[in-house]
């Protein structure tokens, strides 16, 4: 609860400020956080302090990258020894560094960054990528809140690190909610004019179909010749060998 009043105060009230500052018919799809710290920096008199404040975003955002490029891939890894993925996207360097998997990721972010070669408006192709990504992201909470609650029922038992109070109406709730945000994908926002708005939807569709696809091939067409754990059940990826 502490966790959710702190994202909540987090993203509204920035909101509310960004309102209160810039008028509504200036604000684009993605510049109001920038205009509004134009304006306030403007009326104290230090606009100076915009261009400042621009570069920390900037610094910001690479710190994000390089996190979301490293961390996940390293969690892909570990289920990919499990035999999950093949022995490609099982490849490390001499570092131990999850290679294959890092190459591939670099490859689909590089095919789909083409948004912004085809569509003329950045604002409206980096809000496409954001839908996208979001719609990906919610299928993997909604599997996760259903599983909660299939495995509440069928291994109820089951000694866990903590018990949730009521967890069929908590998940449940967290389930709906994501299935609405992620119907909410499909529609194209307010001022996007990158392609017509009819395609939006389908555009979206297909790329998430594209790219939740794979995993579910993999699982399907797995081989007891994938599973690379030695013996004692341990993963190779634990003592970083070279590849």
């Amino acid at each position: 609860f502490l966790a959710a009043g702190l994202i909540l105060l987090v993203f509204i009230l920035p909101t509310i400020a960004i309102a209160v500052a810039v008028p509504k018919k200036e604000l684009g799809l993605t510049n109001g956080i920038m205009l509004a710290f134009g304006e306030y920096f403007d009326h104290w008199d230090m606009g100076w302090a915009t261009a400042v404040v621009s570069a920390l975003i900037a610094a910001g955002a690479l710190a994000s990258v390089v996190t979301w490029v490293a961390g996940p891939s390293k969690g892909v890894l570990a289920a990919a020894e499990t035999g999950l993925l093949p022995p490609l996207l099982q490849k490390r360097n001499k570092a131990g560094v999850q290679s294959g998997i890092l190459m591939l990721q670099g490859t689909i972010v590089t095919i789909l960054a083409a948004i912004f070669i085809i569509v003329p408006n950045v604002s409206a192709a980096f809000v496409a990528l954001i839908d996208m990504a979001a719609a990906l992201y919610l299928i993997m909470y909604m599997l996760m809140f259903a599983s909660a609650m299939v495995l509440r029922r069928k291994a109820p038992d089951v000694p866990r690190a903590y018990r949730v109070k009521a967890l069929p109406f908590v998940a449940g709730v967290g389930f709906f909610a994501c299935l609405a945000a992620f119907l909410l994908a499909f529609i194209p926002p307010d001022g996007f004019t990158a392609f017509p708005a009819a395609a939006y939807p389908w555009i979206v569709g297909v790329v998430i179909v594209v790219l939740g696809a794979p995993p579910l091939l993999f699982y399907a067409l797995r081989k007891p010749s994938w599973d690379r754990r030695p013996a004692d059940g341990s993963l190779l990826s634990d003592a970083h060998p070279e590849a």
